[in-house]
This record gives structure tokens, C-alpha cells and sequence, in this order.
């Protein structure tokens, strides 16, 4: 029962409650889940963060783990 929780995303952490410490890794890209739909908002947080100069951001747009396929709105967004 336990990894089922786990597998809903009940317990993520939300992208901008640590945003902070992401930004302050030295990589020059930023990985982020947005295609799950426990995460989809979360792209928008970079609407009001900025990114250094030189780093990326690297969106999950497609996910790998369901049966569905993302709309190409989506993906485009």
C-alpha cells in the first residue's frame, strides 16, 4: 500500500517550496517534472524566478509512466 502513495505523488515536495536550493546547484540545466499531472502547474513558477545566466531549463514534457499522451498544447506550453 505504501508504494502505492508513492506512486500518486501524494508526498512531492512542490517545486516552489525548494526553488531556493535548486537554483543554487552548480549544473547547468534544471530538470523538472511537468508533464505529470501532480506537477503540470509548475512551469509557471518560472513566470516570477529567473534562471542564472548560462543555465537551462529542462521541462519533463512527456511521461513515460501512464497510458496517456500529452496534448501537443501541452507539450508546447
Amino acid at each position: 500500500m505504501l508504494g502505492e502513495l508513492r506512486e500518486t505523488h501524494h508526498y512531492d515536495v512542490p517545486l516552489a517550496d525548494i526553488i531556493n536550493i535548486v537554483l543554487a546547484a552548480r549544473p547547468s540545466g534544471v530538470s523538472f517534472e511537468a508533464a505529470n499531472p501532480r506537477h503540470a502547474h509548475e512551469w509557471r513558477l518560472f513566470e516570477r524566478v529567473r534562471l542564472a545566466e548560462g543555465k537551462i531549463l529542462i521541462p519533463g514534457v512527456l511521461e513515460f509512466k501512464t497510458n496517456y499522451i500529452e496534448h501537443r498544447e501541452l507539450i508546447a506550453q
